[in-house]
């Protein structure tokens, strides 16, 4: 038996075989100014090795917009240009990750063209604005890009499109591919074995109630990480976290997707939460790290003690993401 416990082991080693790369990552939050070198220093600061920069497109009238006078400076492709350069300066990777903003809190993930007309532009709108940042990603040795967040429905109806997109992706890009679905849909994604991993936005409920105790957590990760890690298995491929993290409430763990200012102000919570996952998932052979949700410039005023977003920054979980990034 500890022979056959053994072998499971190593095949299991075997299976996730591949680059070593350790994903110890934070999506950074561009604003409505130029990034400095002040905004990226604090993010090497905490043992972080990749940044995850997000150029925001817009949908309106079925088709996506972007590179508009109308949006945050940070947001725009030359912006996003020189952020990447400041992030290789501080001696971090990128991955280039575009998010589509809807609008009145709409989720990416319900949306769907009700025509085939309305799909082909819709289509060749988000291809333009892929396209776009794939070239910026090529000419600046961006190393990971993200072909999308979220998609949902879009990924499960069409799914030619994105197959036929990675295509033309690959003819340009020399980096990795990834792909950022929602924790609730990722088994529904086709296209993986035409991807460099698999990517998990990872907002999974940890508890049923507010305050939950280390243990609770802990025993819900155990229960998640066979389901992911069978998932990853079966595709050969290992997983990344393209986000993962809490905000700093007592209902954190409860419905971590939420946006809502639902709970009190709880920077333990957002620890404890961060601890569990740090003590479960983390080391695992199949797991090869993530970006935390998120970032924001302007490091030494952002986040802090009555801040209830998810940024770690300035509170208990900046130091246990440190330690634990530094291992």
């Amino acid at each position: 038996m500890r022979y056959l416990i053994i072998l499971l082991l190593l095949l299991t080693q075997l299976s996730f075989a591949g680059d070593n790369i350790i994903f110890k990552g934070v999506s950074f939050s561009a604003a409505n100014k130029v990034t400095t070198s002040k905004d990226i220093k604090p993010i090497a600061s905490i043992n972080a090795n990749w940044i995850s920069i997000v150029p925001y497109g817009f949908l309106k009238d079925n088709a996506i917009t972007f590179d508009s006078k109308y949006q945050w400076v940070g947001e725009r492709p030359e912006a996003i240009r020189a952020c990447v350069k400041l992030a290789k300066a501080e001696g971090l990777k990128v991955m280039i990750k575009p998010h589509i903003w809807i609008g009145h809190g709409t989720y990416t993930g319900h949306y769907s063209c009700t025509t085939e007309e309305e799909w082909q532009s819709f289509e060749k709108s988000y291809k333009a604005y892929i396209l776009a940042f794939v070239k910026i990603a090529e000419e600046e040795k961006v190393e990971l890009f993200s072909i999308g967040t979220e998609w949902g429905k879009f990924v499960e109806i069409r799914p030619q499109f994105w197959k036929s997109l990675i295509k033309d992706i690959r003819k340009i890009y020399s980096g990795k591919l990834i792909y950022a679905a929602n924790w609730d849909d990722y088994q529904k994604v086709s296209f993986w074995k035409e991807l460099d991993y698999i990517g998990i936005d990872s907002y999974f409920p940890l508890s049923l109630e507010a305050n939950p105790k280390l243990g609770e957590l802990i025993k819900s990760w155990k229960t998640i990480m066979p389901i992911i890690e069978q998932y990853a298995s079966s595709h050969k491929k290992k997983v990344v976290f393209t986000e993962f993290g809490f905000k700093s409430t007592t209902q954190a763990t409860v419905s971590p997707w939420e946006h809502t200012d639902a709970g009190d102000f709880s920077e333990k919570i957002q620890d404890l939460a961060f601890k569990s996952f740090f003590q479960t998932i983390w080391n695992k052979p199949w797991f090869t790290g993530g970006f935390i949700w998120k970032w924001y410039h302007d490091h030494e005023h952002a986040g802090g003690r009555g801040d209830t977003d998810f940024t770690p920054q300035n509170k208990l979980a900046q130091e246990t993401i440190s330690k634990y990034f530094g291992q």
